[in-house]
């Protein structure tokens, strides 16, 4: 269904349609390029916003479940796709390096740099999505798709290969990080149907737009990346969800290969350590401890430290109070 051989329409290649909350990684990948001392259970709020956007008007964005939990760990921001904690963490960073990130990432931004750029209005192709991510899940390598890569004959002998090539993207310290937030959001969050099918380790992200018009869903194991949007081609209302709607056809898609576990390793600069719920770094006997990458920068727990059970910790927190209050 993705081409309509009678007007030369392919809706992988040619349809360019709102990406939603799928932007969200590359918010936080961004933001932790700007600010290298963030990491999976940094603080972020959780509450109400109201901002002049690029054309003067008040722009108050909410959450798709119309809660708010006050503060939030990074990894839940993409896990759980929150609209107003994304928000906070772009203008606590700061909205315009946070934007011009999203640009050298192949985001595209308007010249006026909508705020709302950070919560999807951005319009890209399917392929322009996948290519995005296969960057973003790769470390932080970008390589160019490619239909065919090798061509051999009968006898296995490689008649034409292409070169392969590959350019850096963001740093591997931000796209890591990012990925492993993704694996939660496969096991727990939005991604779950997805995630729990399989036993392997798995990331992924939903998306979805204003009235259900556009349903996303990205899904990836240790060697395959797939990507699905569903919605009309006339971008009437249709309230679709991410999660139910686009979800579905990559994870019958994953059944019929042979899958594998996201890597394990890290990248210089990056360790494995265990945090609490309150974002805090604990030894990995508490109860409730999570092992997470996060910077080499931050101590180890001492043996047996579980921290004080604080929301408001050194380690976990990055509460930046851009909006007051």
């Amino acid at each position: 269904a993705g081409r309509d051989h009678r007007i030369g329409f392919h809706r992988v290649l040619d349809a360019r349609r709102q990406i939603g909350s799928l932007v969200k990684p590359f918010v936080v990948a961004a933001a932790i390029e700007q600010d290298t001392d963030l990491h999976a259970g940094s603080l972020v709020r959780d509450e109400a916003v109201s901002i002049l956007d690029d054309q003067g008007a008040v722009w108050a964005p909410k959450n798709y479940d119309r809660t708010e939990q006050g503060v939030v760990r990074l990894e839940t921001v993409i896990a759980n796709s929150i609209n107003q904690a994304t928000v906070h963490l772009a203008f606590g960073v700061g909205l315009d390096p946070i934007l011009e990130r999203l640009q050298t990432y192949g985001i595209p931004v308007g010249p006026t740099k909508p705020p709302a750029t950070v919560l999807g209005v951005s319009e890209m192709s399917p392929y322009q999505v996948a290519s995005r991510y296969q960057g973003l899940l790769n470390q932080g390598h970008l390589a160019p798709l490619k239909a065919v890569r090798t061509v051999v004959d009968e006898t296995g002998r490689t008649l034409s290969k292409r070169p392969f090539q590959s350019s850096r993207l963001m740093t591997a310290r931000a796209a890591v990080q990012v990925d492993h937030m993704m694996r939660v959001g496969a096991k727990v969050g939005t991604g779950r149907a997805f995630g729990s099918r399989y036993a392997e380790v798995m990331a992924s992200k939903t998306g979805t737009t204003d009235d259900g018009r556009d349903a996303w869903f990205v899904g990836a194991d240790g060697r395959r990346l797939g990507v699905a949007w569903v919605g009309f081609d006339d971008n009437r209302k249709a309230g679709l969800v991410g999660s139910v709607a686009a979800l579905p056809v990559i994870t019958d898609a994953f059944q019929y290969v042979q899958r594998s576990n996201r890597s394990s390793t890290l990248p210089d600069g990056l360790r494995y350590s265990w945090i609490n719920q309150s974002g805090q770094i604990v030894d990995q006997s508490c109860e409730g401890a999570e092992k997470r990458p996060l910077p080499i920068d931050y101590p180890e727990a001492r043996a047996g430290d579980c921290g004080a059970g604080d929301s408001d910790s050194q380690d976990g927190r990055w509460l930046k109070n851009w909006f007051g209050g």
